[in-house]
């Protein structure tokens, strides 16, 4: 029976969509509302006693609007998916320390687990809640990271504190919604900490405590517990992140304890993210894109080894808005996974996994059924055949490498096998060795494939133990000859009229009198402890050195001055030119990620950014144009602007802005240059901008100011020309082909709106009133158009934002920093689904291509 189910592939469609769940293919929808049981034994997760396959795709809501919510999860449910992995984001749901918190709209994250219910998904909710996703400060709030005595992730009682009060309040809104699975709620799984390093083992238990106790208090006690990739508590499932898992499962976890007494779960296979100025080809902190050959591959030895549970990171990326990015990340997030940033299928690579998804779910009731082999079976070469003993020192603890080299290995199930080669070439094995005497398949380079093992014609021979054919239900190197070939593929071209027209208005940075300030507390040259009870914009401190940017700007804003009054200018910085024989510059410590504009008496003279991701702090050296420096005593204005804290690494609060030395290097009459120590002074440092106070980001405040018209430059500047830092707006109307019923905004008739920001620099946008987030047209630094391609020029606006009615435009806000040369450039584009698999699309070469949703 099972031979002559598999030699087809069934749709997983309707495998979820009968009323009792197929064996092994597991569905949210079978149970009908019914509280249920959530165990697990050493080969899978089990639900009412029965073992069950699942297929994960990772869901950020922050990253989406709850339109976009409903296009990613009926993409989920088309893809084959039978689960959704989501975070639980602390600082967004918690920006201050007291208060009710921020739950609703885009933050209500019960309204987006009962959407997953109502399409038949079951729920693993991450809490952490440290939760790195690229996501700023991993999470970790800003008021938390500035409390007396903090250390991040180890035993510390102001931290354990915080984190347990957070922690219970998700689990009791997540029970009070009635979404655990003992209350007949999607959610199944749920995780404590994230990717936890070695720290101390007391703290490693008592996140596992901590976490069931909670549970047990809601009446959720029976949900399984899960910790991944690092430190895992005695009463948790050690769960897998990485490219590749296999030598995780191989060495049985990082506990030793994974297919023994736990399932082998995987977290996060991850699709990929983007650093500005990385590009596809590669980059030193993360990787960008990754080949669906290769990402199916190693789906299929996975689940050769054991696997049970497989998550996508991610399988839609959307867009982190406002300043919610990590260090350093750009704003489309994980941008070549199956799901674009803008919602649309990213083509052959969703088509593709989804034909992997119906083979898998087919198979899925022999996989469960079988026993895991206890070694590979040999099929063809046996040159690199690593021993048991080995795996456990080679598995690194993210498991990203093979154990097997070129050997060509089968895993067999019943009436299913996986077999794999890692060889550099095709190659033909036999596959007498799984039971099918006389048997061969054809392996390409590097590849995996699943097979239906057919019964022999005798009927003396059951097909249990033997076969006399093989059906391919799937191969990880190409289509198959009867697969479909992509139905759709995401298109993106210029809107017709769709140029902008922009107005402007200079920011006033560093010019006396132009400020309308708020209090200004002096502290005596104290270095403040803890976050400054000033507003957010406006505001400013007097101090006699710098302070750091988080305590004055609460992370409300990303950009605080720092004004030095009666700084002396001489020598090399003359402006006569005589005595001026070597640079200019100016030496500054700051937080890792991270740009300054400096001006000299309101006048921008120089600027700098440094752009590391990991947590850290740096010298940055910025030329200034001694030109137009006059010698004498001036004001000195550092604009520091963040550009995200570091998401991962750190256990002790992170700093931003100026963080230590302030330096003026003279080069003098051409001597070894001599250094003006400015690190003390009279400091003034003033949090956010005026137009930030002004509210020029919303449509409410863009009448405070007089805007002149960007055709004709900013105070009389040429046309074209971008002033240090320029607040710019553009109306238009929305497109037609956009105001469509939600229903109509995903699928094959989907559209969505994207500015290109070419001509711009770098900045912030706003689409009524709605952060779009930061844009950069800073050039990729390696692979194809290295230095010309921007790592991101297009930025979705999300048809939710847009206005539905004719007589009313949309406002697009943006605040230009330096480097824009021409922003007349900038237009509107859409991107649409188009039928089959596009002009690009090469039968030959596709699955191995490094490919990103163009962006």
């Amino acid at each position: 029976m099972a031979a002559r189910v598999l030699a087809r592939v069934i749709p997983f469609a309707l495998l979820v969509s009968r009323s009792h769940a197929t064996p092994g293919a597991a569905s949210f929808a079978s149970l009908g509302g019914r509280p249920y049981k959530v165990a697990y034994d050493e080969r899978a997760l089990t639900i009412n006693g029965e073992r069950a396959l699942f297929l994960s795709g990772s869901l950020h809501y922050p990253r989406g609007t709850p339109d976009d919510w409903n296009g990613w999860l009926d993409d989920a449910v088309s893809n084959g998916l039978n689960m959704v992995e989501i975070y639980v984001f602390w600082n967004l749901h918690m920006p201050t320390e007291h208060g009710a918190g921020v739950w609703s709209g885009g933050a209500n994250f019960t309204d987006f687990i009962e959407r997953c219910a109502s399409r038949g998904l079951f729920v693993y909710l991450r809490v952490g809640p440290y939760v790195c996703a690229e996501w700023t400060y991993g999470g970790i709030p800003l008021w938390l990271a500035q409390k007396e005595g903090v250390r991040f992730r180890e035993s510390n009682p102001v931290w354990q504190a915080a984190m347990e009060d957070f922690f219970q309040q998700v689990v009791q809104r997540t029970a009070a919604a009635r979404q655990f699975a003992p209350q007949g709620g999607p959610v199944m799984l749920v995780q404590v900490e994230n990717e936890l390093q070695p720290t101390d083992r007391p703290y490693v238990d008592w996140c596992g405590k901590m976490a069931e106790e909670a549970l047990r208090a809601v009446g959720a006690g029976s949900v399984p517990l899960t910790m991944c990739n690092g430190e895992t508590a005695a009463n948790s499932i050690n769960t897998c992140n990485g490219e590749d898992c296999a030598p995780f499962a191989d060495a049985r976890g990082q506990s030793g304890r994974v297919l023994v007494d736990q399932p082998a779960l995987w977290t996060e296979n991850e699709g990929g993210f983007a650093l500005w100025a990385g590009s596809a080809a590669g980059e030193p902190s993360y990787f960008w894109a990754r080949s669906v050959s290769e990402l199916a591959r190693n789906s299929l030895r996975w689940f050769a080894r054991g696997g049970s549970l497989i998550n996508y990171y991610m399988f839609a990326g959307g867009s982190t808005r406002g300043l919610w990015a990590g260090a350093a990340l750009t704003t489309a997030y994980a941008p070549d996974v199956p799901v674009c940033h803008d919602g649309l299928r990213h083509g052959a690579k969703f088509h593709f996994l989804q034909l992997m998804h119906a083979a898998l779910a087919s198979a899925a009731p022999e996989l469960v059924r079988a026993p895991v082999p206890r070694a590979p079976t040999l099929l063809g070469r046996t040159d690199a055949v690593v021993a048991a003993d080995e795996l456990d020192a080679r598995a690194d603890a993210g498991g990203a490498h093979g154990a097997h080299g070129s050997a060509q290995l089968g895993f067999r199930y019943g009436a299913v096998a996986f077999v794999e080669s890692n060889a550099s070439v095709a190659v033909t094995v036999p596959l007498d060795a799984l039971g099918c005497a006389g048997v061969n398949v054809t392996l390409g380079p590097r590849s995996a494939q699943l097979l239906a093992l057919l019964p022999r014609a005798r009927e003396n021979e059951p097909p249990a133990s033997s076969c006399g054919a093989v059906r391919a239900l799937f191969r990880s190197d190409k289509l198959l000859d009867a697969a479909p070939r992509p139905p759709l593929h995401r298109a993106l071209k210029p809107l017709p009229g769709g140029a902008l027209r922009w107005e402007a208005w200079a920011e006033p940075l560093g010019r006396a009198g132009a400020h309308v300030d708020g209090a200004e507390p002096a502290l005596a040259g104290r270095r403040p402890s803890r976050l400054l009870d000033i507003g957010s914009h406006g505001a400013s401190v007097h101090a006699k050195t710098p302070i750091e940017q988080g305590l004055i700007t609460r992370d409300r804003t990303a950009f605080a001055s720092y004004a030095r009054h009666g700084t002396r200018f001489a020598g090399g910085c003359a402006a006569d030119g005589t005595a001026r024989k070597g640079a200019c510059v100016l030496e500054v410590d700051v937080g890792c990620a991270g740009a300054l504009l400096v001006l000299v008496d309101g006048r921008p003279v120089g600027g700098a950014h440094e752009l590391s991701h990991d947590p850290c702090t740096a010298r940055l050296n910025v030329t200034l144009n001694a030109s137009a420096i006059a010698p004498g005593e001036r004001t000195l204005t550092i604009v520091s602007e963040h550009l995200g804290y570091a998401n991962y690494g750190f256990r002790a609060p992170l700093a931003k802005g100026l963080v230590g030395r302030v330096a003026l290097l003279d080069g003098g009459g051409g001597g070894a240059p001599r250094a003006s120590e400015l690190t003390a002074g009279a400091w003034t440092i003033r949090a956010g901008l005026d137009g930030e106070r002004l509210r020029l980001m919303g449509t409410q405040g863009q009448a405070a100011v007089r805007w002149g018209s960007a055709r004709a430059g900013v105070d009389g500047s040429p046309a074209g020309r971008v002033r240090a830092l320029t607040w710019y707006r553009a109306h238009f109307a929305t497109p037609a082909e956009l105001l469509t019923a939600p229903t109509e905004r995903a699928g094959a008739r989907a559209a969505r709106l994207h500015v290109n920001m070419s001509g711009f620099g770098r900045g912030h946008a706003w689409l009524n009133g709605h952060a779009v987030g930061r844009y950069w047209l800073l050039p990729r630094a390696t692979g194809p158009q290295a230095g010309v391609r921007p790592t991101q020029a297009l930025y979705h606006l999300p048809t939710a934002w847009l206005s539905r009615d004719a007589s009313v435009p949309n406002v697009l806000a943006v605040l230009e920093g330096p480097g824009g040369e021409d922003v007349g450039r900038a237009a509107l584009y859409v991107a649409r689904h188009e039928a089959g698999p596009g002009p690009d699309f090469d039968e030959r070469t596709w699955a191995d291509e490094l490919s990103d949703c163009e962006m």
